[in-house]
């Protein structure tokens, strides 16, 4: 359908876009206030020596880093740019392996009883392994696709 021919059209198509792009913004700037508000929550733990452990702190910037992933992977939606599974890829992984790190914690301190606590790092170990197995498939395809549009148009 030409939406040149029916003006309305295009003028909700705009306003659609135009709700589309303030949202995403409001999203981002939420998660980067989210994100600076757990940094600042970390130094403040850091420098006021709260008992913590390091897999603590390492959990908590692993978390920043999930954040910073969604900013970047709304940043992209802003931008028109292509959609990729690969950031999502990656934060399952980076939430995954802080899974790992808090169970591990939760052991450690008895927290939790061995065998559950053993079968939540199976899980997660597994989840971390489906998702390198998927990362590689779509590897592997969009470089088929490369070869594919490089090739195409020429002969055999």
């Amino acid at each position: 359908m030409d939406l040149q021919k029916y003006p309305i059209m295009e003028s909700i198509n705009r306003g659609f876009r135009l709700f589309d792009h303030v949202v995403l913004l409001l999203v981002s700037i939420g998660i980067l206030y989210v994100t600076f508000l757990l940094l600042w929550d970390i130094g403040l733990d850091f420098f006021e020596h709260e008992n913590h452990t390091i897999p603590h702190y390492i959990s908590e910037l692993m978390f920043v880093l999930i954040a910073m992933e969604l900013f970047r992977q709304t940043i992209r939606q802003l931008n028109s740019e292509p959609f990729s599974l690969n950031p999502l890829i990656f934060i399952g992984v980076i939430a995954s392996v802080r899974g790992i790190l808090i169970t591990q914690m939760k052991l450690t301190t008895h927290e939790i009883d061995f065998k559950e606590g053993v079968t939540v790092l199976v899980v997660y170990a597994l989840i971390v392994l489906i998702l390198i197995f998927c990362y590689y498939l779509i590897s592997k395809v969009t470089k088929s696709e490369k070869l594919f549009l490089n090739n195409k148009g020429k002969g055999p």
